[in-house]
């Protein structure tokens, strides 16, 4: 998995141009980070990711570099048996068929696998700045993962592709439900950035003028009130994929040019 990651990184000049802003919002000089796949053995949080990007000091990261690493068991650690929360029965099949099929190739089994001086991003966009920074990371992962250029080079074409370009974005949009949990009604605060991002991004689809998605109230197999997301896979492409390219294109104008009022306006609108 480590092989296919940097793999990825060393087409990241071929795959940032298909990004929704011009070179003029780029860094001056592309910075090769180093991506790597680690199986973690404990990890000391609240909430475990799947993913991070260290250092957490963007100076560092600006003009030294950085390092991704994906944390590979993270993501195979959830129970096999446990159905999917407000997923419908249909996309249960393809959300579960897809985790159950990723495997080891080797072994066969299952993959454990600007600004002025002195100023920076930070200082300048002060209480959203984290969670701002992850949902464009977010949202640039969900745009860019409708590209099958870099579904092949994890290994996945035609159908099978489409399906995880689907469940990307489904599972995006549940997280934002999700995320819910993480938010005091009563101090309107939330409790966690990555959490805020995901509700975020499924607030800016939810206003997209033409409906991508529906949550639905329903009751449950128990009897007590549940909700499902039904996602058209047939607009992912056509509507729902740009609206987060124009959202994105924002976030990302908005953090190049130290626009603080207007980034502040866009996020803390959601």
């Amino acid at each position: 998995m480590s092989s296919k990651f940097s793999q990825l990184v060393d087409s990241a000049q071929e795959f940032l141009p298909l990004l929704p802003w011009g070179v003029e919002f780029e860094k001056d000089k592309f910075l090769r980070s180093d991506f790597t796949s680690l199986d973690v053995v404990s990890f000391a949080s609240s909430g475990i990711p799947a993913g991070i990007n260290i250092p957490n000091y963007d100076e560092i990261r600006q003009n030294e570099g950085f390092k991704n690493v994906s944390l590979g068991n993270v993501l195979s650690a959830a129970s096999q048996d446990k159905r999917v929360t407000f997923l419908t029965t249909e996309d249960q099949g393809v959300f579960t068929d897809l985790r159950d099929k990723v495997i080891n190739p080797l072994t066969g089994d299952k993959i454990r696998s600007w600004y002025n001086p002195g100023e920076t991003w930070d200082t300048q966009f002060s209480t959203i700045a984290s969670t701002y920074e992850e949902c464009r990371a977010e949202c640039v992962s969900i745009y860019l993962s409708t590209d099958r250029n870099i579904l092949r080079i994890f290994g996945y074409e035609g159908a099978e592709a489409e399906d995880i370009m689907y469940v990307n974005w489904l599972s995006m949009l549940r997280a934002g439900l999700i995320a819910l949990e993480f938010y005091t009604p009563e101090t309107k605060k939330w409790r966690q950035a990555h959490m805020q991002a995901c509700y975020v991004i499924l607030r800016v689809l939810m206003d997209s003028d033409t409906p991508v998605f529906n949550i639905e109230s329903v009751t449950g197999s128990d009897g007590k009130p549940d909700l499902l997301i039904r996602f058209d896979r047939n607009k992912l492409e056509t509507i729902a994929k740009p609206v987060i390219g124009e959202f994105l294109n924002k976030l990302q104008i908005y953090k190049s040019t130290a626009d603080i009022s207007s980034g502040q306006l866009l996020y803390n609108k959601y």
